[in-house]
């Protein structure tokens, strides 16, 4: 396979959730994830707070303490611990668990990701 994307890697169901990126390279995604975020947020309807390009969606819980630099999108259900540092560009699926301590850097993460720390 000379070229390939994430709907090669991962499905087309897998996507869904971020149709912007599915016909992209992986590489080329991380490269821009910022750029495609801040495109993504302006696209986000009522069930998302919106504050300066960290969008959190209304079922989500941030704890007091977490960090999150924008652009961050927060999917339904998702939980960040105290603690935590989002920054360059990150976006959590839905049901997606940041434990504390963890920092996240340029990154995707889908549905039901988890990333724990301590």
């Amino acid at each position: 396979m000379d070229r390939f994307n994430l709907t090669d890697i991962l499905g087309p169901a897998a996507l869904m959730e971020m149709p912007q990126i599915a016909d992209r390279l992986p590489w080329h995604i991380t490269q821009n994830l910022p750029e495609f975020l801040w495109a993504q947020v302006a696209t986000l309807g009522p069930e998302f707070r919106i504050d300066a390009g960290i969008a959190v969606h209304a079922s989500a819980r941030v704890e007091p303490g977490a960090i999150l630099k924008p652009p961050v999108i927060v999917g339904p259900n998702g939980f960040i611990a105290s603690g935590t540092y989002l920054r360059g560009g990150v976006w959590l699926g839905a049901a997606c668990v940041i434990g504390p301590g963890v920092e996240i850097k340029t990154s995707v993460l889908f549905s039901g990701g988890k990333n724990c720390a301590f």
